[in-house]
Parts: C-alpha cells; sequence; structure tokens
C-alpha cells in the first residue's frame, strides 16, 4: 500500500490498541471517508490477511457455514480482517 499520501489516520493509535485484547474491531463510519485505508494501515504491519465481501464466492461460504468461516478463514491465516461493503 502507497503510504505518502494519505491523510493521518486519528483512529489508527485506538485501534492498534483495541486489537490487543479484542479480536473483533468495528470501524463504521460514511462511504469513501478511509475506514478500509485505515484496517489495512493497522492490520497489514501485524500480518493480518484481507479478505472484501465482494467476492461471492467468499459470502457463500461465509453464508453456508458462519462458524466455519470464523474457525478456519479461506486462506488460514489466524489474523484476517474483513470487509462489509453496502
Amino acid at each position: 500500500m502507497n503510504t505518502n499520501k494519505l491523510y493521518p489516520r486519528f483512529a489508527a493509535r485506538r485501534l492498534k490498541e483495541a486489537l490487543t485484547d479484542t479480536p473483533v474491531v468495528l470501524i463504521h463510519g460514511p462511504r469513501q471517508c478511509g475506514k478500509i485505508t485505515l484496517a489495512r494501515l493497522a492490520g497489514d504491519p501485524l500480518g493480518y490477511s484481507y479478505l472484501s465481501f465482494n467476492d461471492p464466492v467468499l459470502i457463500s461460504a461465509a453464508e453456508s457455514d458462519p462458524i466455519g468461516f470464523v474457525d478456519d478463514p479461506p486462506n488460514r491465516t489466524k489474523n484476517t480482517y474483513c470487509c462489509f461493503q453496502d
């Protein structure tokens, strides 16, 4: 991710702090305000994988077996963060 021209994300510190003891953190806000950028800035350095629910196959897997999807994510990484978009 090219971070040379990004605006500072003031919530990044709080997000990183929340991830130390919370497995799930909701990032909520209006369209195109930088939620995915914030998630990637916090998650990429920690080794998190990024999944987008814009992929119909991924949606189907999560809907058909939500517990299995969370227990064993498709890319088999321990730390995964997902993007839900309307």
